[in-house]
């Protein structure tokens, strides 16, 4: 007991200053890629989806956690914003069928990606890929004189190297460029509404709208659409691939997973050879014995030892007598000329035998002594006699039963 105490005293200490020197170590910044309103992290939404208000005052800004075709299937928006901030954006058929159908209504789409793919890129002719040089600063701007900027808003981290290749000319016009005249901001209109397009996700993020004077520019490309009810994605993130589960959690921090993986190695260690310590040893149960049998032993030793060998031959005799009367009904102590021949039909042992012993039989009850050898010859007759007559029974017929009956 007092060493367990000791054991979990120095476990609890261990821990002790493991937690406090992960609480003294400065924590790394996570650099993932979230873009998603609840996440403080660098290249998290936090704070634009907290300016909204203020981009669109006194209008709604509802969040979405479903796709486009769920979202929008079978309903009819007159009037309303749609945002989709990620670094991929991968929309099918369904998705790009009923995006297509709510900017032709009258509807906006604001969309700021790195890459888009499948049939939504398709639809709109969109490419996009990195400048040739891959500058770790660069300069951003809007074309339209009256919401350009005279110097240009910087990025850095490659957050503004993203440029479009290609786009659909129709209804299409630049909002935007880089200081290499790399096109990074467009509108395609569709219908009676319209498509905004950027390239640059990461300007959008927590890192750069608190850069130098960055959220200007956030707030003037944003201004392109309407004062109206705004939809917030949430369901097209990088990061809502795998659930946010406690355990998630615990694994996405590095100290913390330290711990539970140290916790885990503790655990099995403790179980490998602490418990194999303290299991209880298996006690051997030995079969109950003859205690009946173990007394007669003791008893016969008890005479043999001191010499009382008429006592044994009479016990020995009496025994005998009780073994023929009760497995074969034959009265031994009243006996006549026929006995010997009953003797030997009743238990088959042969009549020659039988009279042997019961001549030995008379001899040693008519002696007040008797010797080693005459004990051991009577005890001899005696299994003898029993083994005939067991071998006897064992191999007599039996009548009576169906088959045998003669019928």
């Amino acid at each position: 007991m007092k060493k367990t105490i000791i054991y979990i005293l120095a476990l609890t200490v261990c821990v002790a200053i493991f937690v406090a020197v992960q609480l003294i170590v400065p924590q790394p910044v996570d650099w993932s890629m979230s873009f998603s309103r609840a996440d403080k992290i660098p290249y998290g939404a936090y704070i634009l989806y907290e300016l909204l208000p203020d981009l669109f005052p006194g209008a709604p800004v509802l969040t979405v956690h479903d796709s486009i075709y769920d979202t929008l299937k079978g309903k009819s928006y007159r009037g309303a914003n749609y945002v989709i901030i990620d670094n991929t954006v991968d929309l099918d058929k369904p998705d790009t069928d009923e995006l297509m159908r709510f900017v032709s209504e009258g509807n906006s789409v604001f969309i700021a990606a790195g890459y888009y793919q499948g049939e939504f890129a398709s639809r709109l002719s969109l490419g996009t890929a990195p400048e040739d040089v891959l500058a770790d600063r660069m300069g951003i701007n809007l074309a339209n004189r009256g919401l350009a900027a005279r110097r240009n808003y910087i990025c850095t981290r490659g957050a503004a190297n993203i440029r479009f290749l290609s786009f659909r000319r129709t209804g299409a016009a630049v909002l935007g460029m880089n200081e290499r005249r790399g096109v990074n901001y467009i509108q395609i209109r569709h219908g009676r509404g319209a498509f905004f397009l950027s390239s640059l996700p990461f300007v959008y993020t927590n890192h750069n709208i608190l850069l130098n004077n960055n959220a200007e520019y956030v707030f003037r490309s944003l201004s392109y659409l309407p004062v109206r009810r705004t939809f917030w994605d949430e369901y097209y993130k990088s990061s809502r691939a795998a659930p946010g589960t406690p355990l998630r959690y615990v694994l996405s921090r590095e100290p913390l997973a330290w711990a539970y993986y140290t916790g885990l190695a503790g655990l099995a260690l403790f179980i490998a050879f602490r418990a194999r310590r303290k299991q209880r040893a298996i006690p051997v149960i030995l079969p109950l014995g003859n205690a009946t049998l173990d007394f007669i032993k003791t008893v016969g030793r008890l005479y043999y030892q001191r010499g009382d060998h008429k006592n044994i031959a009479e016990k020995k005799i009496l025994y005998f007598y009780d073994f023929i009367s009760s497995r074969f009904q034959i009265d031994a102590l009243h006996r006549d000329e026929s006995f010997y021949e009953r003797v030997s039909s009743g238990t088959g042992a042969p009549r020659y035998m039988a009279r042997r012993l019961f001549d030995l039989i008379d001899v040693v009850r008519t002696r007040s002594a008797v010797t080693d050898g005459e004990l051991m010859r009577l005890n001899g007759l005696i299994e003898e006699f029993k083994h005939a007559a067991g071998a006897a029974v064992a191999t007599r017929p039996v009548y009576g039963t169906r088959g045998n009956s003669g019928s």
